[in-house]
């Protein structure tokens, strides 16, 4: 069975195949709330997709496991891994969120046989996932990771970018600008920051790590 996507203890809100207004006309997935917001990897794998939000799914990612399965995480406040990425079973990937048609901050995880396809192949989570389980626990960066601080901006407008290898730039920092911040990953801060004139939020990894508080 895979590891949990939690490194706590974790409830299911919404169970598998459960019928309800959803486009499949059932839940595709499950929902958990776990006790600690962090996400980790349910086993090894690619990250194969990242997107951010998605009118539904809000900020999820896709993750090829090893096994051939697929693996989606739904609905993420922040995601602090990449398109592309290699992850090892407990590899931290992001945190629970209510980002997309949400009513409230969860995870909705679905498991796949083969590549990802909206409502194809799906695999019972319940059966497959191992609550319980957290062994295995890697992390591939040597910073920590901590509950939300905030993050006050410098003098001069800071850009955001979509990875720690701060390429694909996706936004900017106002000087002086407040937000949040999730951790510090290879030596960048991830901010969650909201688009100026919107009520949009984004999240991103800046360089300068004088703006964390506290």
């Amino acid at each position: 069975m895979y590891r949990s996507p939690y490194n706590s203890s974790s409830q299911i809100t919404c169970k598998f195949k459960k019928n309800g207004n959803w486009a499949a006309g059932y839940h595709t997935g499950i929902d958990l709330v776990g006790k600690d917001k962090q996400l980790y990897s349910i086993g090894n794998g690619i990250v194969s997709c990242v997107v951010f939000n998605h009118e539904n799914y809000g900020n999820y990612l896709i993750i090829k496991l090893d096994d051939g399965n697929s693996v989606l995480y739904a609905h993420l406040h922040s995601i602090c891994v990449k398109t592309g990425e290699k992850v090892l079973c407990g590899t931290h990937i992001g945190f629970e969120g209510n980002t997309g048609k949400s009513s409230g901050s969860h995870l909705h995880i679905e498991i796949q046989k083969g590549n990802w396809k909206y409502n194809c192949n799906l695999l019972d989570p319940t059966i497959l996932i191992d609550l319980n389980k957290f062994d295995n626990i890697t992390n591939t960066y040597n910073e920590g990771y901590f509950e939300m601080k905030k993050y006050v901006n410098g003098s001069i407008r800071e850009d955001v970018f979509e990875t720690t290898g701060l390429k694909n730039k996706i936004g900017s920092l106002d000087p002086k600008e407040v937000c949040e911040c999730y951790g510090i990953i290879d030596n960048r801060a991830l901010v969650v920051y909201k688009v100026s004139g919107t009520n949009e939020r984004k999240s991103g990894f800046v360089k300068w790590l004088g703006g964390v508080q506290g």
